[in-house]
């Protein structure tokens, strides 16, 4: 399976890229504040999931999953969770 959990994502510490999402409203259940997604964003997530399916064929995996419902994919979908769509 693979997933990015979006808006979901949180951590305190480190030095890792703030999480990213179709909005920047703070996320209900860890109360983080995600970043609103940018172009060059999109682009290393894409690139990330292609990299994450090629090492799971490299492994014998025959198929993947994409878990979408309440994630990074989902979060597109919905005017609730998605700030570039229009009114």
């Amino acid at each position: 399976m693979i997933t990015h959990l979006g808006l979901c994502t949180y951590w305190k510490q480190g030095d890792w890229l703030p999480s990213v999402s179709s909005s920047k409203h703070r996320e209900p259940s860890h109360r983080a504040f995600p970043k609103l997604i940018e172009d060059w964003d999109i682009e290393r997530i894409i690139n990330d999931f292609a990299y994450s399916g090629q090492r799971m064929q490299a492994g014998g995996v025959d198929g993947i999953e994409l878990q979408v419902y309440g994630h990074f994919l989902d979060q597109f979908w919905s005017p609730l969770t998605d700030d570039l769509v229009g009114p």
